[in-house]
């Protein structure tokens, strides 16, 4: 590991951010032990997260836009930390994260099965 190499390493890591749909607000800033800020907070991240950026993580360049797998990914997760099977209905029709497509455009029982 060369140390000289650190702000480099931190902004590839950083850019890496919309890919994985988290913002620097999410991760923050590193603080050592002291409270003394190692690695300060970045900007505010990419404007639009599904916006098709060229990333490349662990050697791999993904060559299509995947975010919205990220975001029913994040909806599961939502209903299963959902309060009320009401609510957990409402992700699974109209998305929270995956509003473009929510995860009933994937079932072809939703529209019969879940009507009441």
């Amino acid at each position: 590991f060369d140390p000289s190499m650190i702000n480099s390493l931190v902004t590839e890591i950083q850019g890496t951010y919309g890919c994985l749909n988290i913002t620097c607000e999410d991760v923050g800033a590193y603080s050592d032990g002291t409270g003394t800020v190692v690695v300060p907070q970045c900007g505010t991240g990419p404007a639009n997260a599904t916006e098709l950026k060229s990333y490349s993580f662990a050697g791999y360049s993904p060559t299509t836009n995947v975010t919205y797998i990220l975001n029913l990914y994040a909806d599961v997760k939502e209903i299963n930390d959902a309060s009320s099977i009401e609510a957990a209905k409402t992700i699974f029709l109209h998305g929270a994260s995956a509003t473009e497509r929510p995860l009933a455009n994937y079932s072809t029982m939703a529209g019969s099965e879940m009507v009441n």
